[in-house]
Parts: structure tokens; sequence; C-alpha cells
């Protein structure tokens, strides 16, 4: 089936974070509705690069505290869109980053 068949299954029917999540506090739990409920309404500019990627993380395997790890990657890259194109080899050098994630 192409991606784009008019048939198919759209971005409607799909989750936006389709992973398995891991277990949260309540206040974690709405933190996190509140973050994606912004990007969602807003867009990407409602949110900054730690928020980005701490959603992106959240719910990972491998992945005990998606904020922290976020932040290490700021540390590491400097933006969120470094972090995501960042080689796989770079990647492994942050500290919590496993290879799971």
């Amino acid at each position: 089936m192409s991606p784009l068949d008019p048939t198919g299954p759209g971005l409607d029917d799909m989750p936006l974070f389709d992973m398995p999540a891991a277990p949260l506090s309540v206040r974690e739990a709405a933190r996190r509705r509140r973050l994606q409920g912004r990007l969602l309404r807003a867009g990407r500019e409602a949110v900054d690069d730690r928020e980005l990627l701490e959603l992106l993380l959240s719910g990972r395997r491998g992945i005990a505290d998606s904020r922290e790890l976020a932040a290490a990657l700021l540390a590491v890259f400097g933006t969120a869109p470094r972090a995501l194109a960042a080689r796989p080899d770079r990647l492994r050098s942050v500290p919590g980053l496993s290879d799971d994630a």
C-alpha cells in the first residue's frame, strides 16, 4: 500500500506518540499531556527544543527520564534539529541514551 493511498488510514487515525509508555507519576503524565496539547494546538513554535525532544523521547524503552535526557542532548548538540540529525555514534556518547532508545 502506498503511503499516499487515500483509502488507507489518515493522520487523524494515527496516535501522535505511538510508543509503549513508561510508568509516569500523575503529575508527570499531566505535564506531558499539556505539552502534547500545546504542540498539537499551536505547532512547533509553541514548545522549546527541550520540550520537543522530551516529547519525542517520552515513553521509549531504556529511557528513565526523558526531561533529563533532552537536556543532555541539548548540552551536547545545542539544538533539537542538530540532536535529531546526529549520527548514531555521536548519540551514543550522550549519557543516559541507550541503544534501545
